[in-house]
């Protein structure tokens, strides 16, 4: 028993290193794709890093929460949560994209500003990444007769 408890501890130890380890990498990312984006003038592919980024942290996250690695699917937190906030945080990048030969339309809108806002602090990203994963893999329900 003292040896699980013990691997538990270095369990959550590996885990914080490799956040370290996965935020360092991340960064280098993100500062290669803006060096790249200030050379060419094409600055959609960093659009596309942040939310990309974000949704690999939430996977991340959501590692510390699994607790059994069976493949049971939660559809409601996968359909009214999962979805809609990976649909709210890569809305920015793909309206970009879509209006990148003709921005003219896209610039004027007020509907720019508002995406715009929602998507810049990437939390959409994280929430994105933490409840695909906990959505696939769900604790199954326990039921009257697993209790007794």
């Amino acid at each position: 028993m003292e040896r699980r408890k013990w691997l538990n501890y270095v369990s959550k130890l590996l885990w914080v290193i490799g956040l370290t380890i996965l935020a360092i990498v991340s960064f280098n990312i993100e500062e290669q794709l803006r060096l790249s984006a200030q050379e060419t003038f094409n600055h959609v592919l960093v659009l596309w890093s942040k939310p990309l980024v974000s949704t690999i942290f939430g996977i991340y996250i959501s590692l510390l929460f699994i607790k059994k690695w069976s493949y049971n699917i939660n559809s409601s937190l996968f359909w009214c949560v999962a979805l809609p906030c990976m649909l709210l945080s890569f809305i920015y990048p793909i309206l970009v994209t879509a209006f990148y030969s003709n921005p003219d339309f896209f610039i004027d809108s007020l509907i720019n500003l508002w995406i715009y806002k929602i998507s810049s602090y990437n939390v959409f990203g994280i929430v994105t990444g933490f409840t695909l994963m906990l959505s696939l893999f769900a604790q199954p329900k326990k039921t009257v007769q697993d209790v007794n």
